[in-house]
């Protein structure tokens, strides 16, 4: 399915302007263009760091001065590309959504988009040979979950701990369906049912005072329309 226009969209086109074929700003830039290139095309069994280099065009030795093992260069890549998610969501420098609507649809593109779950679905099997990852990815699913408490703050709803849990659990399997099947149709299942997984959190959370004054009701009212009819791209 073609790519859409999304923070890994804006990931590569930041770290391919720093680099080019014949000089690059930033070697580490140019390892991690290479490397994000490579697990998202040929998966993890071929993420190794002798491949990463071969792609890049430079001696293993200097990948391994950036990144002396395989999950440090694994852990560099989802964390660049977790990043480029999250700033979709507010924060760093691009800001929140001016309603719970656009909000909900920006969310909507990156469940139905496969390259989050594929980069994700490598560090959980990775993660089988180093500990250290497991522990890392529990540090990113908390760091997801706080910047979802805090985006439905800013809209005004506040939920449970528990809640977000579950939400954040039905994206993964929404998610990972989609990449399953891979298909335009799986992609419209996938904002449809993510559409049902938001309807529900915002039907178990409370209405509390905005951190931000924004015009919810009517927010709100088109993001429920768009559950209904399940969201189109």
């Amino acid at each position: 399915m073609p790519a859409m226009n999304s923070g890994f969209d804006r990931l590569r086109n930041q770290l391919a302007s720093r680099c080019s074929r014949t000089a690059c700003e930033s070697m580490r830039d140019k390892l991690l263009e290479a490397a994000l290139d490579l697990l998202l095309s040929e998966g993890i069994q071929a993420f190794t760091q002798a491949g990463v280099a071969k792609r890049a065009g430079v001696r293993q030795s200097h990948l391994t001065y950036y990144f002396p093992t395989r999950s440090q260069l694994l852990m560099a890549v989802v964390e660049a590309g977790t990043a480029a998610v999250l700033q979709e969501l507010g924060g760093y420098d691009v800001a929140l959504p001016p309603d719970l609507a656009l909000f909900r649809d920006r969310m909507a593109q990156h469940v139905s988009d496969t390259r989050m779950p594929r980069l994700m679905l490598a560090l959980v099997v990775a993660s089988e040979e180093d500990q250290a990852l497991k522990n890392w990815k529990a540090e990113l699913d908390a760091q997801f979950q706080s910047r979802m408490h805090e985006a439905l703050l800013h809209y005004g709803w506040r939920t449970s701990s528990d809640e977000l849990n579950f939400f954040h659990i039905s994206l993964i399997g929404i998610a990972v369906q989609n990449l399953a099947r891979s298909t335009p149709e799986s992609a419209t299942d996938a904002k449809k049912y993510f559409g049902m997984a938001f309807e529900r959190l915002l039907a178990s959370s409370s209405r509390v005072r905005a951190s931000k004054t924004l015009d919810d009701a009517p927010a709100q009212a088109r993001a429920r329309q768009g559950t209904e009819g399940g969201t189109q791209a």
